[in-house]
């Protein structure tokens, strides 16, 4: 979990066996977690970064990540892009080379 310091969250939403892309699901400024990558599915709120119908049956060898982060200024954003890349960075697999896609 983020902490004052450091105000930003890389989360794992979903890990197949066999990786061969990482995407990074890059949260809206100012929404919570999550709530840019949701629909309603039966009555309920479905994050379809994680939903079997949606992005893991399109891309089954996807891990998922989603990124999420609080700035108060324009000029945090240099910052925000080195935490992001350093968190990134430490959750691939060593050795292991993924492309890499990012929706925002």
């Amino acid at each position: 979990m983020a902490s004052e310091a450091d105000s930003t969250n890389l989360t794992l939403l979903c890990s197949p066996q066999n990786p061969t892309v990482d995407v990074v699901a890059v949260e809206n400024l100012g929404e919570r977690p999550l709530q840019s990558w949701t629909y309603q599915k039966d009555g309920e709120i479905v994050v379809w970064l994680q939903d079997t119908e949606f992005l893991p049956h399109e891309i089954p060898s996807a891990r998922v990540f989603s990124f999420g982060y609080s700035i108060t200024d324009e000029s945090d954003c240099r910052s925000l892009a080195q935490s992001l890349l350093e968190k990134l960075n430490k959750m691939r697999l060593a050795g292991q080379v993924l492309h890499l896609m990012f929706s925002a």
